[in-house]
């Protein structure tokens, strides 16, 4: 009953900060021009992107170190984090200035861009932390200010005020929000404690064993986002921002899909899902996958089916004949994404049982499969082609995953026969 309860706080929550990208959505592609929408969308990407080489899944590394800590030993694991963080911004944040030199954002948003993406970055590790820590509800609302509360303000003044209908004031309520969520997010950890250090010295040995941990998981996570954003990058190339704002108008109303259940039932179920595990729970651990998958593969199933109907009424109110002249790519892309949250299942399994290898390869398998097709398919079939690219992947990283969970499950099986056969004959000698 606990579970659902707070499953449903967590999606009204997330429902309403998706709501208000929604609609920004909708002001944008009604009031800006496709070419705006798809500078928005390459500065979206591109932020979304970085963000993995600043924070090199370290925090995967760390959540199984804070789960196996008593709450009271907890707050060192976040501070040397923190610091391995900032050694990671003197390193990277100077290179990315390649994103301007090669022309995917124009100049006059470096300092948005840098501003965003230490911002978001700050936002997304904290986020993680409040639900390494169970505390999904507050992880929410800090959520909903970092990416709902200001848009709403945004939208509001858009429509009001004709001067404030471009990418400069979107990107200032964007730094606003952020930086409001991250403050109210300090004085949440710093009441429950989490931020009190101790004088310890920083444990850099540590801190060096979390990245040569984590890298495996930075080298499967930046394959599946290339395979989530590389489209873009081809869609530009050869076709241009408008074709990208189209593209990326179509993929942001699709991946609420994915929004929705991780939110209503992975970001829940996960914590609860490795500590059964690791404690050897497995009755307990099997109950939880089972309502992890009917909940994620059900939920996936009836939002695709929802938008399928419900886009047909935001192209009315956008009113442009370019976006729903290319509906087929909508189709696609919800296809895709019922694939992706399926494919969550056997990447949970793998990562409980420390299976950190097979998830790279997946990844790897599907994000070049994925390029591949973007080279051949992009040039000839524009945005449709893209969609198709990722469908295509999408497919392949399930079908890996399950290949390789299935492998490790049928070694289990057999070790388990083979102690059960020895401990048989202990007992008959």
């Amino acid at each position: 009953m606990k579970f659902f309860q707070t499953s449903l706080y967590s999606l009204i929550l997330r429902g309403i900060t998706m709501a208000s990208k929604f609609i920004l959505l909708l002001y944008m592609a009604r009031l800006l021009t496709p070419s705006e929408v798809g500078i928005y969308g390459m500065i979206s990407a591109n932020v979304a992107l970085c963000l993995y080489f600043l924070g090199m899944d370290f925090y995967v590394f760390n959540t199984r170190e804070i789960l196996h800590q008593e709450e009271n030993n907890r707050s060192r694991f976040i501070r040397d984090q923190l610091v391995f963080h900032g050694v990671m911004y003197l390193i990277i944040l100077p290179l990315l200035l390649i994103v301007f030199v090669v022309g995917f954002i124009p100049w006059e948003y470096v300092w948005f861009f840098y501003a965003l993406l230490v911002l978001e970055h700050l936002c997304q590790e904290s986020y993680r932390l409040l639900i390494t820590l169970s505390h999904p509800i507050i992880a929410n609302i800090v959520l909903f200010l970092r990416s709902g509360a200001w848009i709403y303000a945004v939208v509001a003044a858009m429509f009001f005020a004709n001067n404030t209908r471009n990418i400069y004031f979107i990107c200032l309520g964007w730094v606003l929000g952020s930086s409001l969520s991250l403050l109210i997010t300090y004085y949440f950890l710093n009441s429950k404690s989490y931020l009190i250090f101790r004088g310890e010295p920083i444990n850099w040995p540590w801190i060096v064993r979390g990245l040569k941990s984590s890298s495996i998981f930075l080298f499967a996570t930046i394959s599946f986002k290339t395979m989530e954003y590389a489209d873009r990058f081809f869609i530009k190339y050869y076709h241009g921002d408008a074709m990208v704002g189209i593209y990326s108008f179509y993929a942001q109303i699709a991946n609420v899909i994915q929004t929705f259940v991780f939110t209503g039932t992975i970001m829940i179920l996960s914590p609860k899902i490795l500590t059964a595990f690791r404690q050897k729970q497995f009755n307990e651990y099997c109950h939880l996958v089972r309502i992890l998958g009917y909940s994620a593969i059900g939920g996936a199933i009836l939002l695709a089916v929802t938008s399928g109907f419900a886009i047909n009424i935001v192209l009315r109110w956008v009113n442009k004949e370019l976006y729903t002249s290319h509906i087929t790519v909508y189709w696609v892309m919800l296809i895709s994404m019922v694939l992706l949250v399926v494919a969550e299942l056997p990447n949970l399994g793998l990562y409980v049982r420390h299976k950190d290898s097979f998830i790279l390869k997946s990844a790897l398998i599907a994000v070049s499969l994925t390029i591949i097709c973007h080279s051949f398919l992009v040039p000839m079939y524009g945005i449709l082609g893209a969609a198709f690219g990722n469908l295509l992947g999408a497919l392949i990283l399930l079908l890996s995953k399950w290949y390789f969970i299935s492998s490790v499950n049928n070694a289990e099986q057999s070790l388990a026969v083979k102690e059960q056969e020895l401990s048989y004959e202990n007992v008959i000698l």
